[in-house]
């Protein structure tokens, strides 16, 4: 059975964007995990040092099965890439 991480799934709710950007970057010296970003309007300071970080940034609100399938989504597409 495989319990490793995929993907850690942040938004615009955890905090100002220096405490988002410091978690950023712990998560990347951690670990190789994805890391999304959801935000209902992303700040342009925020949105860049996300980008890169290398994080995948989605304006918008979703579900959680719109959410699974977007870390399927990229898994595959790293899987074939």
């Amino acid at each position: 059975q495989d319990n490793e991480v995929e993907a850690i799934i942040m938004s615009e709710f955890m905090g100002t964007t220096e405490a988002i950007l410091e978690a950023v970057i712990i998560i990347r010296k951690a670990s190789p995990v994805k890391v999304i970003y959801i935000g209902r309007e992303i700040p342009e300071i925020l949105g860049k040092a996300l980008i890169g970080a290398g994080v995948l940034i989605l304006e918008g609100e979703f579900s959680e099965n719109q959410l699974v399938a977007l870390v399927e989504q990229r898994r595959y597409y790293k899987t074939i890439c």
